[in-house]
């Protein structure tokens, strides 16, 4: 369930997700994405994953969808969490959006950081060009990000034994 806060800041979206996120809670949350672009250009997200379990596989294609339609329009992203694999995960979006991982007692941390003016110059060219590659090249992108799951995830079993 992904619930969002109704009142907030300019062109703040902040949302709590708990348990396994579904295409009806992408939604909801890409209405209001596509409201904040809409109305001020870009968008700062906090998103709190209490008892977060993951997304269904739609929800999983959304998000992705989401991210690229409007890739280099993300200000910042912060992600408050409590386990070691939503760390591992913000890591892996690092090249592709301005996001921090904080502890879930680091709130006011992720608020001033959340905040914190954004140059808009030069720092996206990175966030550009994957964009506008896989938005040309969908089907060779989804390749790619299997073939890297699945590199990834026979790298973690192998280590596990």
């Amino acid at each position: 369930m992904l619930t969002l806060e109704p009142s907030t800041p300019d062109n703040v979206v902040v949302g709590h997700a708990s348990g396994k996120l579904t295409h009806a809670d992408y939604e909801d949350f890409r209405m209001r994405v596509d409201e904040m672009i809409y109305e001020h250009g870009s968008v700062r997200v906090m998103l709190d994953l209490s008892d977060f379990h993951g997304w269904d596989l739609r929800s999983a294609w959304d998000d992705l969808k989401l991210s690229l339609k409007h890739a280099g329009h993300f200000d910042r992203c912060a992600i408050l969490g409590d386990r070691r694999w939503q760390e591992w995960m913000i890591k892996l979006a690092k090249p592709f959006f301005r996001v921090k991982y904080f502890d879930r007692n680091e709130r006011e941390a992720a608020w001033r950081w959340l905040m914190q003016p954004v140059s808009h110059t030069g720092g996206g060219a990175l966030l550009d060009t994957v964009g506008t590659y896989v938005r040309r090249h969908p089907a060779l992108t989804l390749a790619i990000a299997g073939g890297l799951a699945a590199l990834l995830a026979s790298r973690l079993c192998s280590s596990r034994s």
